[in-house]
């Protein structure tokens, strides 16, 4: 797919775009921007300046998938270059924490070519490879400690329909529940057997997810203490948990299909399912 580079809002605004039964979503006012105008607003405006960078955990061994999810194909570009141009209208740094195993190299990891529009962008080889990303992000944050009070956005590969819009509405669902001691943000997971959302202030998915400094910087002891897992240490973090429900209606014309945004692919089955539901 030859994806409008300055509009990467295209692929979400496709039931608009091109449902003839679909009803205006924004509709004509001279006092208000025009289409391209307001879209081209939507896509570009910033982030909050307390959000400092965005974190791809690209070095999971993929043993299912026969391949490096990053390095998977929808609509014609791998996971790992569609998170790469939809995060980079966030203007924030962009930092992918690789294994090295076959991601070793720039040349590797297929990214967008256009270097210039990505001066931000860092491919990071993490020497605690496969120890999960309690581990990953932990050593990071060792490396590369974020600003005391700031916040990085965490996301997966295999979450190639995530965009900087899914990033801007969890943030703006999430700012006025924020006090001092948040250190996390995210939103309610699924249950996969009952495929029921569990809605509970202790249980939020791990990613895509906001991690704060403080958090970030606490997780290398963490893992020194005998912590192995992201997801049981977050139970114990104080957070703010976003509903499913309260985020969709604001995503619905950003699904593709029946699939969310953070829809993640970790078998061939759901890679399946994700290109069957394309448009």
């Amino acid at each position: 797919m030859n994806r409008s580079r300055g509009y990467p809002w295209i692929s979400w605004m496709a039931p608009v775009l091109f449902c003839p039964f679909s009803s205006p979503v924004f509709p004509r006012d001279e006092n208000r921007l025009s289409f391209g105008s307001l879209m081209d607003h939507l896509a570009h405006r910033p982030i909050s300046p307390l959000v400092e960078r965005v974190i791809v955990l690209a070095g999971g061994k993929s043993s299912r998938m026969g391949t490096s999810k990053a390095n998977l194909v929808y609509e014609g570009e791998t996971f790992i270059a569609r998170i790469c141009w939809d995060m980079g209208e966030l203007r924030v740094p962009l930092f992918i924490l690789t294994s090295g195993r076959d991601l070793g190299c720039a040349n590797e990891l297929e990214l967008p070519n256009e270097q210039a529009d990505f001066p931000q962008r860092f491919i990071e080889k993490d020497p605690e490879a496969y120890r999960g990303p309690l581990v990953a992000l932990g050593s990071h944050a060792v490396r590369h400690p974020l600003t005391p009070g700031g916040w990085a956005f965490v996301t997966g590969c295999d979450t190639p329909l995530i965009d900087a819009r899914f990033v801007h509405t969890l943030w703006s669902q999430a700012a006025p529940r924020l006090d001092a001691a948040s250190q996390a943000i995210g939103f309610s997971m699924t249950d996969e057997a009952s495929d029921v959302e569990v809605v509970t202030e202790q249980v939020m998915a791990p990613f895509p997810a906001f991690y704060s400094a403080s958090l970030l910087a606490s997780l290398i002891n963490a893992s020194s203490a005998g912590e192995t897992s992201l997801f049981r240490l977050l139970k114990s973090v104080p957070k703010v948990v976003v509903p499913q429900q309260e985020l969709l209606p604001t995503l619905a014309d950003s699904a593709v299909g029946r699939l969310p945004p953070w829809f993640n692919v970790n078998t061939p089955a759901e890679h399946a399912v994700l290109t069957s539901n394309s448009f």
